[in-house]
């Protein structure tokens, strides 16, 4: 009698742990859901912020003109208004058919995101009078 009651308690503690584990196995598998979409959003959220600070500075004259000028304080003041929190930030200004790359990546594995846009100044009717340029913002979490 002593022997069967043993078995019982040894069953109900087995069905114990099996429920234990079948949940952890459900909840891991919501968490890898929840960190995949997370990550998602996140590069979603930080490229359509690198296009609009970008969008801002196509359209405003001054910075064009600043771009074009290679004047580099005025851009990143304008750039360092935008961009806060943890993120970091870089930009190149080259010519339009050049690949504008970083001179310097950040240490560490990190993810950089990346957007361009050409900047145009003048009329290009008039060789005098128009110039252009590439800008290019990279940004990546400190």
């Amino acid at each position: 009698m002593v022997g069967k009651s043993f078995l019982r308690k040894k069953k109900g503690w087995i069905r114990i742990v099996e429920a234990f584990v079948a949940i952890m196995l459900i909840l891991s598998v919501f968490v890898y859901i929840y960190y995949q979409r997370n990550q998602s959003g996140f590069s979603d959220r930080v490229l359509t912020m690198e296009t609009q600070v970008l969008n801002e500075i196509a359209y405003n004259d001054s910075l064009r003109q600043a771009v074009i000028t290679n004047s580099f304080t005025d851009i990143d003041n304008f750039i360092k208004t935008r961009i806060g929190g943890n993120l970091a930030y870089n930009f190149t200004i080259c010519k339009p058919e050049d690949a504008c790359g970083l001179a310097n990546y950040p240490s560490g594995n990190k993810e950089i995101y990346s957007r361009e846009t050409l900047i145009f100044t003048g009329d290009r009717s008039n060789p005098d009078s128009y110039k252009e340029s590439k800008l290019k913002l990279f940004v990546w979490v400190r």
